[in-house]
């Protein structure tokens, strides 16, 4: 029976990974908001703005558009991502963030392309259903 067969698992996704990177990566993309934010970013073409990012959260949370920043769920969001997300990813070379610009683009990382498709599949909605 032929081994590669399935979905790939952590473990084999992470053995052309440092350990340590490996855990950094996969933590970093365990939360929802993080994760949302690096796959935004990796269909973006350069930087992205921080308000835009958190109407992408805003919306992604609340299933509708977020008519402008005032709404309870774009202030959250982006108090959110200012304070404790775009942080944690720009800490561990996900995103550069330049924070006089309040903008992000993620950093070149080949690590990451197989992490983000294997982790994404879990957070994406389901595209084929009714």
């Amino acid at each position: 029976m032929n081994g590669d067969v399935g979905e790939p698992t952590e473990r084999a996704l992470a053995s052309g990974i440092r350990d340590g990177r490996a855990v950094e990566l996969f933590d970093a993309l365990s939360d929802k908001r993080r994760l949302w934010v690096v796959d935004y970013l990796s269909e973006a073409d350069g930087s992205v703005a921080l308000a835009e990012l958190a109407c992408v959260v805003a919306e992604r949370e609340t299933g509708a558009p977020v008519a402008d920043e005032s709404e309870d769920a774009y202030r959250e969001a982006y108090a959110s991502l200012y304070h404790n997300h775009v942080p944690k990813l720009a800490r561990i070379d996900v995103v550069d963030y330049e924070e006089d610009q309040r903008t992000l683009e993620l950093v070149d990382c080949a690590e990451l392309a197989p992490l983000l498709e294997f982790v994404a599949v879990e957070h994406r909605p389901d595209e084929t259903s009714d």
